[in-house]
Parts: C-alpha cells; sequence; structure tokens
C-alpha cells in the first residue's frame, strides 16, 4: 500500500513539474505579447500623430478654399442686387 502511494506520490510531483513549467511558459508567452502590444501601440500613436498633422494641413487649405468660395460668392450676391437696384431705377 505504502508504493502505491510513493507512486501516486510521483504522479503528482511530475504532474506538477510540468504545470509549473506551463505557467512558466506562459508567462512568458504573455511578457512577449505585452511587448508586442506595446510596439504596436507605439507605431499606431507615431501613425495617428502623422494622420492629425495631415488633417491639419488638409484643414487649412480647406479653409482657405472655403473662404475663397465665400468672398467670391459675396461679390456675386452685391453685383446682383446691385444689378436689381440698377434695373428698378433705385441707384
Amino acid at each position: 500500500m505504502l508504493s502505491v502511494v510513493l507512486k501516486q506520490l510521483d504522479k503528482l510531483k511530475l504532474t506538477a513539474q510540468g504545470m509549473q513549467e506551463a505557467i512558466g511558459n506562459q508567462g512568458k508567452l504573455i511578457k512577449k505579447l505585452n511587448q508586442r502590444v506595446e510596439v504596436s501601440w507605439r507605431r499606431l500613436e507615431k501613425q495617428d500623430s502623422a494622420m492629425q498633422k495631415v488633417l491639419i494641413e488638409y484643414r487649412s487649405q480647406n479653409r482657405l478654399c472655403r473662404d475663397f468660395c465665400m468672398i467670391v460668392c459675396i461679390t456675386v450676391l452685391l453685383t446682383a442686387v446691385y444689378w436689381v437696384y440698377h434695373k428698378k431705377g433705385y441707384v
């Protein structure tokens, strides 16, 4: 009976050692994944800042275009108002 208990204890010891190795391997994998996530996060932050710069540059160019279109529209409307007043004889 004692030999059976000793065999079972040896099996449990081997199982515990296997579990310890598996836990150690999983810990190493988790560390590697965390490092890869950090590297990917840094890359995304760099791309995000680059995209923000492009967006700001595009907005500033687009703002100039909008201002130009607004000036043209106001000029056309004022010309139309002047033409209507001139036709009616108010001017």
